[in-house]
């Protein structure tokens, strides 16, 4: 189970590194920096401030009078992120040990470790950081 220590945040900060210089990654610049947003604001305990107003303004460029409502970017960027993250972890990512998870409905990151037992039968346990 994740701690946040420093161990444990130098080990999300590579398995990060991992995914995002993947081949499911390596060409989408705005789905890095959306999940590096993303995983840091959940480290830092700032997951009730990721909501559609702030990643459209913050992370999208929008002005100050963006509307989450009528303009979809927010949505379909982060659509297109969860896309790429099922896509990473049934490929290049199949045997990874940390999961990177964006369930619907929100913005926070959970961060899963997969423990494999003696008998090589995968078990998912969900540890959270400040959420």
């Amino acid at each position: 189970m994740l701690r946040e220590t420093t161990q444990d945040l130098a080990l999300i900060h590579e398995c990060l590194e991992k995914v995002l210089s993947s081949n499911v990654f390596e060409k989408s610049s705005r789905q890095q920096e959306l999940l590096r947003y993303l995983l840091k604001e959940t480290i830092a305990g700032n997951a009730d401030r990721l909501k559609g107003y702030t990643l459209g303004v913050e992370i999208f460029g929008r002005s100050g009078d963006f509307d989450p409502a009528t303009d979809a970017i927010v949505r379909v960027e982060v659509g297109r992120l969860r896309t790429k993250l099922r896509e990473y972890y049934t490929t290049e990512g199949q045997n990874d040990t940390m999961v990177f998870d964006l369930p619907k409905g929100g913005y926070a990151v959970k961060v899963n470790i997969i423990n494999t037992t003696v008998t090589q039968t995968p078990s998912i346990t969900l540890s959270l950081i400040h959420i």
